[in-house]
């Protein structure tokens, strides 16, 4: 599920923004942009992301202002500088070449700078750090939460509708089965004739290719998969339920598919390609769903 989080604290020696955006994914991305001083701790702050979110691509932003003793102290690389100058002023002798070379000249060179990287307590992370993040993962969930109610009302409604059309199915599935019966009975009476024949044994050819057009087995399967689909959806908010619908989906896809081989009704047909409309409309929420 998409969502969105963003706080802002401010500390003695400054502060520090943390965004965390998430969109749709199968599976959980996670992305930190931060500072050197922050990545480090990549690792907790990843497992911190996984304890609150299953799936999804999540990328997080820090923005810091930090105005701790030597942060923002930049320093000229003396020792680099004086070899340039010492190499330089060398070569001008040996050349008879008048040195002309300014200070701005030596402060184009690379590295001219440097500067003090950022030292923080080994409690900085778990006192400063961690309780903005879990601040920003807790925005980011409570707006997710809001978009889980509107698919979870989404699919009960779907689910409803497949069970609309199921029912409808079957009745139509009887009458054709009725109808296939008879015209199968007269057109082989036709070609038959006066031919002696076993009736018995014709009765169970008749049977035969009756249950091979028969969509009791798919329809009840149907049922229970509808009813697996109702009780995920429900299950604890703590439960992981994407992975769960991602498969019943995809076997009421293949029991859908098999009635549609079996029929040979338009009406029947009509419905059945509806129905598929209607699950992929849920197999594309279940993918919001972690």
């Amino acid at each position: 599920m998409s969502g969105f989080g963003s706080t802002k604290e401010e500390f003695e020696y400054g502060s520090i923004n943390i965004d965390i955006k998430s969109v749709n994914s199968r599976f959980l991305d996670f992305r930190l942009h931060a500072p050197g001083y922050i990545s480090k701790y990549e690792l907790d702050i990843k497992n911190i992301v996984n304890n609150a979110i299953k799936r999804g691509k999540v990328d997080m932003y820090f923005n810091s202002k930090l105005d701790i003793e030597g942060s923002n102290k930049v320093i000229i690389n003396s020792e680099l500088m004086s070899s340039y100058l010492s190499e330089v002023d060398s070569f001008c002798k040996k050349n008879k070449i008048t040195n002309n070379i300014s200070a701005s000249d030596l402060l184009r060179i690379k590295d001219a700078f440097e500067y003090e990287k950022i030292e923080l307590d080994e409690h900085f992370f778990e006192e400063k750090i961690k309780p903005i993040i879990e601040k920003t993962l807790d925005e980011l969930t409570a707006m997710r939460d809001s978009e889980g109610e509107s698919i979870y009302d989404f699919i009960v409604e779907k689910v409803r509708a497949l069970n609309g059309l199921k029912e409808e199915v079957l009745s139509m599935k009887k009458e054709e089965i009725s109808l296939y019966t008879e015209n199968l009975r007269t057109k082989i009476y036709e070609i038959m004739g006066e031919v002696d024949y076993d009736k018995m044994r014709f009765e169970q050819e008749i049977a035969y290719m009756i249950d091979k057009k028969d969509v009791s087995e798919e329809i009840s399967r149907i049922e229970s998969h509808l009813s697996q689909i109702d009780t995920v959806i429900n299950l604890d908010i703590n439960q992981p339920k994407g992975k769960k619908l991602d498969f019943i989906i995809q076997e009421l896809n293949r029991e859908i598919n098999t009635i549609a081989s079996k029929s040979f009704s338009a009406d029947i047909r009509k419905n059945v390609v509806e129905m598929k409309t209607i699950v992929e409309q849920i197999r594309e929420q279940s993918a919001n769903v972690e």
